[in-house]
């Protein structure tokens, strides 16, 4: 039974609430941002109209190719300005989904939209730098969460030695560019290649 449901919805919400709250310029959304499909019920088309517009020349970029489909994709979140419009769309039709996408997807909701998409789509090594924090900061979530996820490891690990512990002026830097926007001028991006 998959675990992208709404009731997952909520639970992820809460948990990235109860971590990050105090670092959180955009409202957390409510489960109505997320929406449910299997591939031939509207995720093919939502994900390809989104993808074109905006993460085809990032990825083109990073994986070389830009012939990502959706049927690759977990989930992916609208890069919508205010970050409060965003909509979360999920694969119904996922093998690997599970709660851990719910959290990952709900951190690139409240993002910074100079972090989410505006840095991402910078290209180069941006959507490394982007999924690898992102990952870091869903598996600090909680402990059942970390041991539920293996995407985007070697950006996670890349993150996680350079921030080290949680606390660390590093990750007051990695938070305070995620939720507020305020890029950090020494962030070692080539450790991302």
């Amino acid at each position: 039974m998959s675990e992208l449901t709404p009731t997952n919805a909520q639970r992820a919400v809460t948990l990235v609430g109860l971590k990050y709250r105090r670092y959180l310029t955009t409202p957390l959304p409510d489960t109505s941002a997320y929406k449910f499909y299997k591939l031939t019920e509207g995720f093919d088309t939502v994900f390809h109209s989104i993808y074109t517009k905006t993460f085809r020349t990032a990825n083109l970029a990073i994986f070389g190719t830009d012939k990502i489909t959706s049927d690759q994709i977990n989930g992916f979140v609208t890069p919508d300005d205010p970050p409060s419009n965003r909509v979360i769309y999920l694969n119904l039709d996922s093998t690997t989904a599970n709660f851990g996408t719910l959290v990952h997807e709900t951190i690139h909701a409240v993002s910074h939209s100079s972090f989410y998409p505006t840095y991402y789509c910078t290209a180069g090594l941006a959507p490394a730098v982007v999924e690898g924090i992102t990952e870091y900061l869903t598996r600090k979530c909680s402990p059942t969460v970390a041991m539920s996820r293996r995407s985007y490891q070697a950006w996670y690990e890349a993150t996680e030695a350079w921030v080290g512990p949680e606390g660390s002026p590093r990750y007051q830097q990695m938070v305070d560019w995620i939720f507020r926007g305020r890029q950090p001028l020494n962030w070692p991006v080539n450790d991302y290649a």
